[in-house]
């Protein structure tokens, strides 16, 4: 707490402490400011990243063309497993997907088939 002088009229004392006060205020007004100004500024740049990396995606082609995953393939409807390591616990839900009928390396006890997801289907459909 501060101690004022008792020699010093109540008057001087009054506005010494109304000037601390606002100058505080006013500081605080400039640093909400600035983070608000900061905070803006990096809300406009995330969003030009997503923008560029949008246009980005929408530009490419298709990653799979180069695999010759033919149309004349036909779509299948399966049920895809995925473990979630973060629960311990695995689910599963329908997609569908295209198969290539030959695969594109094998091994011992493997083989290796490409597989383009094309779609979730509808709940509704059977």
């Amino acid at each position: 707490q501060t101690k004022w002088p008792t020699s010093l009229p109540s008057s001087i004392i009054t506005n010494n402490i109304m000037n601390d006060a606002t100058t505080t205020a006013d500081s605080s007004v400039v640093s909400t400011k600035k983070n608000d100004e900061s905070f803006q500024e990096r809300r406009r740049n995330f969003i030009r990243k997503i923008q560029r990396v949008a246009s980005l995606a929408v530009a490419m082609e298709d990653p799979w063309a180069k695999h010759n995953i033919p149309s004349t393939c036909p779509a299948e409807r399966v049920i895809r497993h995925i473990y979630d390591h973060k629960t311990n616990q695995w689910s599963s839900d329908e997609t569908i997907v295209k198969i290539q009928k030959e695969p594109f390396t094998n091994g011992a006890m493997r083989h290796c088939y490409r597989m383009k997801k094309i779609a979730t289907p509808p709940k509704h459909s059977s």
